[in-house]
């Protein structure tokens, strides 16, 4: 038994690693790898070959995959972004709509209404297995398919992002915690099992204060910080442990298993928000490198295309279930045209249509008591198929990237140090606006030739005057720290800029700006900075001050897929361009000629004017998109 065990996990950990091999070679990328896996597994199951024999190990390795798939979805969760902030000129609905939370809610409450209607009259024609838990079902989104393609665009931090973040994150969360609740009263009835679900909220509050608490203690954070490396991995061993803790406690009261996982996951997210933290990485290299694949290929194994093919109403489910999916999603997006274009709107309808882990999970929860049936089952599994594998195909197709010039940023002050650094930036071909309410240091700037939007940095609508809405970046100089630091969180939250520097006149403000993820710059620290890299770096130093027109120091990310994954001597950089170091997932790499690049790597690099900037142009190239 032992060795079939074997045999059959050796099959499926080698379908793991072909599948995004050959996943990523299909045209456009258009069939997401976990989508594969699930083909895959249907290939060798029952459906299929039937080479796979469902074993106890298999089982538990696949439930474990599940639990993990749920984890990490909380893991993606950002709860800061349900306190974005809408317009304050505006009042009324506007005000609602203009949230994310009030934009989120409003597409929820109408995605649950509308699938309502529909599957109401699919029970009334005999079809629904259950009114209300089909409902749930097809009232999900995915998470995990709406965060990366929002991120690959890079608009996951600005407000249309974040719009459809907090949509897809109310979606999975509401209907999680009715599902859950659905399965609590299936089984053993509305009694105090029931209530028993509030304890994984209250389980939440005090692990999230306990760690909060003990992670502002040095010695804590210093001890957890020395044993996350080598054979330690205490970060790793941990995560794990409060998972597994959640998931016993989600039995325990008789709730499912994916609840107590998400759960957890929004702990370790709120505990650890730096997505390029060596813990996130590697949180995801185990579950997508290991236990993921196996639960998606499990769900492949155990599709019952038979059974949806044998009987002519289930089979009909199909193309019913697909139309209440995408309707039940598009039409109450249609609230996000109070902020944004008709193209951006309906993009984000269809992005919001893609449903994958959670779907597929409600549907094993409703077989498991049995509701659903297999061939509903493997209908509901088609439908995740095909919209995680369309509806970001779709919002490709839709989506019009805003015009942006590429290296805009926004200066707030206009004084000498705001007009210094802006000709230095605009020698250096950036685009810049410089943000000043006085009449004097305006003109000042203007004289200078540079171009000047009167007003205060702290309010919308002078942001927004200048270029705010495709700005790559921006820096407040003033000599007010508590200004400085308003205007920054505004261009954060309102419209999702997040290259923030700032000028901090009285150090002892630093604090601020650090815990508000801002670089800071204290005038003291930064000249005795300065004057240290004069000293033990002069070449440098005279690169970065006095920089000759011939030469140039620059950092841009790789965006150019036709890159990805190639080592750096196959690369022809043009001219005497040389990469000096790589940025990736927060750590520093060397880099060598065997060097592999991987996707949104920060590159350092120097050389003449003109070889960095084809260099540049070559890295952050779209055109293989």
């Amino acid at each position: 038994m032992e060795e079939q065990s074997f045999y059959q996990l050796l099959l499926i950990s080698g379908l793991a690693v072909l599948v995004p091999i050959i996943a990523v070679r299909t045209p456009g990328r258009l069939l997401p790898a976990l989508v594969g896996e699930i083909i895959a597994g249907t290939i060798i199951g029952t459906s299929g070959l039937d080479l796979i024999d469902p074993t106890p190990v298999l089982e538990f390795l696949a439930q474990f995959g599940f639990a993990y798939l749920m984890f990490l979805s909380g893991l993606e969760l950002d709860p800061h972004l349900l306190a974005a902030p809408s317009d304050a000129s505006q009042r009324g609905p506007k005000a609602v709509l203009g949230s994310p939370l009030g934009s989120g809610l409003v597409i929820l409450a109408g995605t649950l209404a509308i699938t309502f209607f529909g599957v109401a009259m699919l029970e009334v024609s005999g079809l629904a297995p259950d009114l209300w838990l089909t409902t749930l079902i097809l009232s999900t989104t995915s998470v995990g398919v709406v965060v990366p393609t929002l991120k690959e665009r890079g608009l996951a931090a600005r407000p249309y992002g974040q719009a459809l973040l907090v949509a897809a994150f109310l979606a999975d969360f509401v209907t999680l915690l009715f599902i859950s609740a659905f399965a609590v009263v299936k089984r053993e009835g509305p009694n105090v099992e029931l209530a028993l679900i509030l304890a994984l909220p209250i389980a939440f509050l005090l692990v999230y204060r306990l760690g909060a608490a003990l992670g502002r203690y040095r010695v804590v954070s210093r001890t957890v910080e020395e044993l996350a490396h080598a054979t330690a991995q205490v970060q790793v061993r941990g995560a794990l442990a409060l998972m597994l803790a959640f998931v016993v406690l989600a039995e325990t009261i008789g709730s499912e298993l994916i609840l107590g996982s998400f759960v957890a996951g929004v702990i370790v997210s709120l505990l650890s928000p730096e997505e390029g933290t060596s813990l996130r990485i590697k949180l995801d290299a185990i579950g997508y490198g290991f236990f993921i694949p196996i639960f998606f290929i499990n769900v492949g194994v155990g599709l019952d295309l038979g059974a949806l093919s044998g009987s002519a109403n289930e089979l009909s489910l199909l193309p019913i279930f697909l139309a209440i999916g995408y309707a039940s999603k598009v039409v109450p997006s249609l609230v996000l045209r109070t902020r944004f274009s008709w193209q951006e709107t309906l993009a984000g309808g269809f992005l919001l249509s893609s449903r994958l882990s959670l779907i597929i999970a409600a549907s094993l929860i409703g077989q498991e008591l049995g509701i659903i049936t297999p061939g509903v089952n493997s209908a509901i599994v088609i439908v995740a198929a095909v919209t995680s594998s369309l509806s970001p195909m779709v919002f490709s197709r839709l989506m019009q990237m805003p015009a942006q010039k590429v290296g805009a940023v926004i200066i707030v002050g206009a004084g000498e140090t705001g007009r210094s650094l802006g000709s230095r930036l605009s020698a250096h071909g950036s685009y810049v606006t410089l943000i000043e309410p006085d009449d004097e240091a305006a003109e000042g700037a203007r004289r200078d030739g540079l171009s000047v939007v009167q007003g205060r940095g702290d309010t919308i609508s002078v942001l927004r005057e200048a270029g705010a809405d495709s700005a790559s970046a921006l820096v407040t100089v003033t000599a007010d720290d508590a200004y400085n630091l308003r205007v920054c969180k505004l261009a954060r939250e309102r419209f999702g800029i997040s290259q923030l520097a700032a000028r901090v006149s009285d150090p002892d403000n630093r604090k601020d700006f650090i815990a508000a993820g801002i670089r800071s710059v204290a005038v003291p620290l930064s000249t005795s900075a300065a004057l240290e890299n004069a000293i033990l770096r002069p070449n440098l130093f005279q690169i970065l001050t006095d920089r000759p027109k011939e030469y140039d120091v620059l950092e841009v990310v790789l965006r150019n897929r036709a890159l990805v994954g190639k080592r750096l001597r196959d690369i022809r950089l043009p001219g005497n361009c040389l990469v000096l170091l790589i940025r990736r997932d927060g750590e520093l790499v060397t880099p060598r000629g065997s060097t592999v690049l991987q996707d949104w790597d920060s590159l350092t690099l120097a050389g003449d004017r003109d070889s960095v900037v084809e260099t540049a142009q070559l890295l952050q190239s779209r055109s293989s998109d």
